[in-house]
C-alpha cells in the first residue's frame, strides 16, 4: 500500500509540476539528436529567456562562446538537467519538437572545484574532473564541460582543449562545452563533427539577451564593454594593437556574420508578415469561394425545384390536351362513321324508290352505291322529295381534325421552348466501353432485350428472358442510347409523313404506352394506314401491354403479330382507322 501511495503521489507531483512549469513530455528514442526547443532552466520559472540548442544531427561537439554573464553556463546546465529529467520520464519545460536520445550516462565538469586542502588550483580541479570523465565517454554518453582550457596559459590551454575535444569526438559521444578561447572557436569552424554557437550580446546596451545562436562563434566583447565604461581611448588603441592582425580578422569575420544574421532576421520578419498576409488573403478567398459555392448550390436547388414544378404542370397540361384531343378525334370519327352509315341507308332507300328501266344485275346495283359513297350525297338528293338532315362532309371533318391538331402542336411547341434551358443534354454512350452488370441491352442477333450479368474481354454474359448465354460485345446495343435516338416528335402538319415504325424497346410499360399514344396521334394526323410497333420478344410483358392498349384505342382498326420477314413476335402490325 505504501508503495502504491508513493507511486500515486509521484504521479500527481509530476502532473502538478507540468501544469505549473508549462512542461511537456519530450520524445525519447534511440539514434536521434538532442534537440531542445524553447527550453527553460527548471529552477528559473516561466519568466526566463528560453533557449534552443541542438547537438547530434551532423555534428557531435557543440562549442558555445560569448561574453561573461551571457548565459553560457546556465545554458550548459539547462541541457544537462533537461536530458536527465527526460530520461527519468519527467515532463520538461520545453516546446513540442524536443527530442532526447536514450543516453547511458551524463558527465559534467561545471564550476570551480579548487581546494586548498587538496592543493588543487582552478586548472587542476578542472583537469581532475576531466580525467574521471574520459574513460566513461563513448557512444550514448553526454559530456558537459564548462570553461574548457581556463585557469592556465591561454596558448597551452587552447592546445590542451583542442586535443581533449578531438579525443571525445573520436569516442563517439555527445559533447557540449563553453569557452573563451578563440583557438577553440576556429577549430570548431574548421573541423568536421564540430559546430559553433554563441550567446547573443547587445553591444548598444552592453547587456546580454541570453539567447543562444546556433552556427556562429561568439565574442567576449571585453574591449567594447571597456570602451562603454570609459576606459581611455589610448589604452583601447594599444590593446587592439596587441591583439594582432589574426584577432582583427576574426573580429571582422564575426562582424560580417552578425550583419548577415541581422539581415536574415529582417528577411524572416518580412516573410513572416507576408505569410501572415497571404494566409489572411487565402482565408478570405476560401470564404468567398465557399459562399459562392453555397449560393450556387442554393440557386441550383431552387431552379431544380421550380423546373420540376413547371415540368409537372406542363405534363398535366399536355396530358389534358392529348386526352381532349383523343376525345374529339373519337367523336369526329364516330360522327364520320354515322354519316357514312346514314348515307348508305339513304342510298338504299333511293335505290328502292327509283324504278330502273331494266332489271339490273347485283354488280350494277352496287356500282351506284359505291359512286354515291365516293362523290357525296348533295347531288344525289337534289331531286328527291325525301328530306334528309345534312351531315358534315369528310373534308369538313378533316379540317376540324387538322385545326385541333394544330392547337395541340402549338401548345407543345410553346412548352418545348419554355423548358429548353432545363432539358439536360443526352449523355453520349460509348459502344466500346465495358458494360457493368445490370446494364439493359438489346441482342441484335436474337432480336431480344436482356440484362448484362458479367463481361470478360469482348465476351459478355447476358440474360435474355429466362435464358443465360454468352455473346460478343459487338452484338449488343445499349438500350439507353437507342432510347435517346428513337424519340418521337409530332409532325409539323397533319399531312406530313411520319415513320411507319416505332421502337419501344428498353422503355418501361408506362413510358412505352405514353410514346405509343403520341405516335398513334401523329400517325392519325398524317393519315397513315399501316404501322409497325417494335416491342421486342423478351418475356412478353411489353408486347401484352401494347396489344391490350391497341385493343381499346379508338384510332386502331385492327392489329396482328408480325410475319417472319417483319420481325415475328417482336413486332405488332397496326391497321389504323381512317
Amino acid at each position: 500500500m505504501a508503495n502504491t501511495l508513493g507511486y500515486l503521489d509521484a504521479i500527481l507531483a509530476l502532473a502538478r509540476y507540468a501544469v505549473e512549469a508549462g512542461a511537456n513530455l519530450p520524445e525519447v528514442k534511440n539514434d536521434c539528436a538532442l534537440r531542445l526547443v524553447n527550453a527553460r532552466h527548471p529552477l528559473l520559472g516561466r519568466d526566463c529567456v528560453p533557449i534552443s540548442v541542438e547537438v547530434g544531427d551532423g555534428f557531435s561537439t557543440l562549442v558555445i562562446t560569448g561574453p561573461n554573464t551571457g548565459g553560457k553556463t546556465v545554458g550548459l546546465k539547462t541541457v544537462g538537467l533537461l536530458a536527465v529529467m527526460a530520461l527519468c520520464g519527467m515532463p520538461i519545460p520545453a516546446s513540442s519538437g524536443t527530442t532526447v536520445p536514450l543516453l547511458t550516462g551524463v558527465w559534467a565538469d561545471i564550476g570551480d572545484e579548487q581546494s586548498i586542502a587538496q592543493s588543487l588550483s582552478t586548472f587542476s580541479a578542472h583537469l581532475t574532473q576531466i580525467l574521471r570523465i574520459l574513460p566513461e565517454s563513448g557512444p550514448g554518453t553526454l559530456v558537459l564541460l564548462d570553461e574548457l582550457g581556463a585557469g592556465t596559459d591561454p596558448a597551452e590551454g587552447s592546445a590542451l582543449g583542442i586535443a581533449l575535444l578531438d579525443y571525445l569526438n573520436a569516442r563517439g559521444g555527445l559533447t557540449v562545452l563553453t569557452t573563451h578561447l578563440s583557438q577553440l572557436k576556429v577549430h570548431a569552424a574548421q573541423t568536421p563533427g564540430f559546430q559553433n554557437a554563441a550567446v547573443e550580446f547587445d553591444a548598444a546596451s552592453l547587456s546580454p539577451t541570453y539567447r543562444i545562436l546556433m552556427g556562429i562563434p561568439g565574442r567576449s566583447n571585453a574591449l567594447a564593454i571597456a570602451d562603454r565604461l570609459g576606459l581611455p581611448r589610448e589604452v583601447l588603441r594599444r590593446a587592439r594593437e596587441h591583439l594582432g592582425q589574426d584577432h582583427a580578422g576574426v573580429e571582422g569575420l564575426l562582424d560580417d556574420l552578425e550583419h548577415e544574421r541581422d539581415a536574415v532576421r529582417a528577411l524572416e520578419g518580412r516573410l513572416e508578415v507576408e505569410n501572415r498576409e497571404l494566409s489572411e488573403l487565402r482565408r478570405a478567398y476560401e470564404e468567398k469561394m465557399r459562399a459562392a459555392r453555397d449560393e450556387r448550390e442554393r440557386l441550383l436547388a431552387e431552379a431544380s425545384v421550380e423546373a420540376g414544378r413547371m415540368v409537372e404542370e406542363a405534363r398535366k397540361k399536355v396530358t389534358g390536351l392529348l386526352q381532349d384531343f383523343r376525345t374529339r378525334m373519337k367523336a369526329l370519327g364516330q360522327a364520320r362513321r354515322d354519316a357514312l352509315e346514314q348515307a348508305r341507308q339513304l342510298s338504299e332507300e333511293l335505290a328502292q324508290r327509283v324504278e330502273p328501266p331494266a332489271e339490273p344485275s347485283p354488280e350494277e346495283l352496287e356500282a351506284p352505291l359505291e359512286e354515291t359513297e365516293e362523290e357525296g350525297f348533295d347531288e344525289q338528293f337534289a331531286t328527291t322529295e325525301t328530306p334528309a338532315e345534312p351531315e358534315p362532309p369528310e373534308d369538313v371533318v378533316d379540317e376540324v381534325a387538322r385545326r385541333e391538331a394544330r392547337q395541340v402542336e402549338a401548345a407543345l411547341a410553346e412548352l418545348d421552348d419554355s423548358f429548353a434551358a432545363y432539358r439536360p443534354a443526352p449523355k453520349p454512350v460509348d459502344e466500346s466501353a465495358p458494360l457493368p452488370a445490370g446494364t439493359a441491352v438489346y441482342a441484335r442477333r436474337y432480336g431480344q432485350d436482356g440484362e448484362v450479368l458479367s463481361q470478360k474481354g469482348e465476351r459478355v454474359e447476358v440474360r435474355l428472358g429466362a435464358v443465360r448465354m454468352t455473346v460478343d460485345r459487338d452484338d449488343l446495343e445499349v438500350i439507353e442510347a437507342r432510347r435517346e435516338a428513337t424519340q418521337i416528335r409530332l409532325p409539323e402538319s397533319g399531312r406530313d409523313k411520319v415513320s411507319t415504325r416505332v421502337d419501344l424497346r428498353g422503355l418501361t410499360v408506362d413510358e412505352a404506352l405514353f410514346e405509343l399514344d403520341r405516335y398513334l396521334d401523329a400517325a392519325a394526323m398524317a393519315r397513315a394506314d399501316k404501322l409497325e410497333v417494335i416491342h421486342g420478344k423478351g418475356t412478353g410483358a411489353l408486347r401484352n401491354a401494347v396489344q391490350s392498349h391497341l385493343r381499346q384505342h379508338t384510332l386502331v382498326a385492327d392489329y396482328r403479330l408480325g410475319e417472319v420477314h417483319e420481325g415475328g413476335w417482336g413486332v405488332t402490325v397496326v391497321k389504323m382507322r381512317l
